[in-house]
């Protein structure tokens, strides 16, 4: 299932980033000083190695589909995707959002063994809360389904007729 969720996710990132209009010439240009916090709290949040992630999930899925026997020109597809590019997408995001200060307490939290261990356990974590929100979720389907029913604001006989 988080095998699930990180392709689901990185799909969403791809469509997400290639629709996207491109990136503000005139951005606002980042303090030197906290762009150096933010690139240390990126690292203490292991943003390249999601980002590698997600690649591999991205392209594992378009490998199921597309033909074989093309591994080369596979392979050069792949490797002009480097992970520094989530990482440098992501300063100017984290510079807007967050104050030095802010930045620095997230650097102390991820840099303790409690923060170390919530970004180890987060893909899993994730995964799990992924399942309970479809589990969650075809229970409300069901009980609200149920209750029109019930109420005589839904006919199931039209309602499997109309799924159809």
């Amino acid at each position: 299932m988080y095998r699930i969720f990180i392709v689901l996710a990185g799909m969403i990132m791809f469509f997400n980033l290639s629709n996207a209009a491109p990136a503000d010439s005139a951005a606002k240009p980042i303090d030197p000083a906290k762009e150096k916090e933010v690139r240390k709290l990126l690292e203490l949040l292991d943003t390249k190695d999601m980002a590698k992630m997600i690649l591999d999930n991205i392209f594992n899925s378009f490998e199921t589909v597309m033909p074989q026997g093309r591994a080369k020109e596979w392979q050069q597809i792949k490797d002009s995707f480097k992970a520094e590019e989530f990482l440098e997408m992501n300063i100017p995001i984290y510079a807007e959002n967050f104050t030095m200060e802010e930045i620095k307490d997230y650097i102390k939290f991820f840099g303790s063994p409690s923060g170390s261990k919530f970004v180890k356990k987060m893909p899993e974590v994730t995964g799990l809360s992924y399942e309970a929100a479809n589990k969650w979720g075809t229970i409300v389907n069901i009980t609200i389904k149920d209750k029109l029913t019930e109420a005589g604001i839904l006919n199931t006989q039209t309602f499997e007729q109309k799924k159809k």
